[in-house]
């Protein structure tokens, strides 16, 4: 299936929610909310991505001992002590991302774009910025673009304007919802 045509089911009204709540937890600043709804792959990347960025984490008494893998695997569960570290950097960087739809309401778009089988791209726009629901041509949009996969049968978020993928440094595949087919 091309990855830039809308399904052809169009948007998974489960896969909305998700990636709406998600959204809306990022931008009270409650991590351990969008925690569980938040892929493996994506909390693992996260946490490497921390990790990195903070070498002594591997030195703190909690993971004496432990690879830089185990250490990454145990904190991404979110059930570690240094878990609480993690959470208010994400708290602080990953709400960057969305500070300029602070207090907008946000509304999907009307087709899901296809990254790979089981992997979504949901367009969420500032509703004011689509009068009647509907894009005039060559018209613009604020907007947020959510990666979600399906993980254990259900919606996860695996990506917010990009698809993370783990490694030592961790990847970010930039992603957009282009509207135009």
């Amino acid at each position: 299936m091309d990855a830039q045509k809308p399904h052809q089911l169009g948007v998974d009204p489960a896969a909305v929610g998700v990636a709406l709540a998600w959204v809306e937890r990022l931008r009270e600043g409650d991590i351990g909310a969008l925690w569980s709804r938040t892929s493996h792959d994506y909390r693992l990347a996260l946490t490497q991505w921390w990790v990195t960025a903070n070498p002594g984490v591997c030195d703190d008494p909690a993971v004496a001992g432990k690879s830089r893998d185990v250490v990454a695997d145990e904190i991404s569960t979110g059930h570690h002590p240094l878990f609480d570290h993690l959470r208010g950097v994400l708290a602080r960087d990953l709400r960057a991302s969305v500070a300029d739809l602070e207090d907008l309401e946000l509304a999907a778009g009307t087709a899901a774009r296809v990254v790979s089988p089981g992997v979504e791209l949901i367009a969420l726009f500032v509703a004011d910025d689509v009068p009647d629901g509907a894009f005039a041509p060559g018209a613009t949009a604020r907007a947020v673009t959510v990666a979600v996969a399906q993980e254990d049968g259900q919606w996860l978020v695996t990506g917010l304007n990009c698809v993370a993928v783990p490694g030592w440094p961790p990847t970010w595949s930039p992603v957009t919802a282009n509207l135009e087919d």
